[in-house]
């Protein structure tokens, strides 16, 4: 049976990222070995005769059927659902880059970290600060 040293046992922790600290070692060493000594008695039984299990309740398609339910969805509906600004038949949302652009009908609002940029028509408010 291999036994591991500390080397090994300090590799498989790189490998899994994990952290383990000096005192740990010995004892990780310990149980590895051991769960490495059952999987080389768990290879040395036969399983040449043996039918593959996979799965031990007996259950089978135990999921229910989907249900399909025909209905016509009408665009403008879901939409108005939507509190965000609607922009040629689609949801204007958020950018997700750090900065917000959001029209509604003539202004225009721009928020880029602490500040925001409002354009109405020709005028145009900016605002700076928390």
């Amino acid at each position: 049976m291999a036994k591991l040293n500390d080397d090994d046992v300090r590799h498989i922790a790189k490998l899994a990222r994990v952290n383990i600290h000096d005192k740990e070692v010995s004892k990780f060493a310990k149980e590895l070995t051991a769960i490495l000594g059952y999987v080389e008695k768990l290879q040395e039984v036969d399983t040449k005769n043996i039918e593959p299990t996979e799965q031990v309740t007996g259950l089978f398609n135990s999921s229910r059927e989907d249900i399909e339910i025909e209905k016509e969805s009408i665009p403008e509906d879901l939409l108005s659902c939507s509190p965000l600004p609607i922009i040629e038949k689609q949801i204007q949302t958020p950018s997700a880059h750090g900065s917000t652009k959001l029209t509604t009908g003539s202004s225009t609002k721009l928020t880029t970290g602490s500040s925001t940029k409002l354009t109405t028509g020709s005028s145009t408010k900016l605002t700076t600060g928390s």
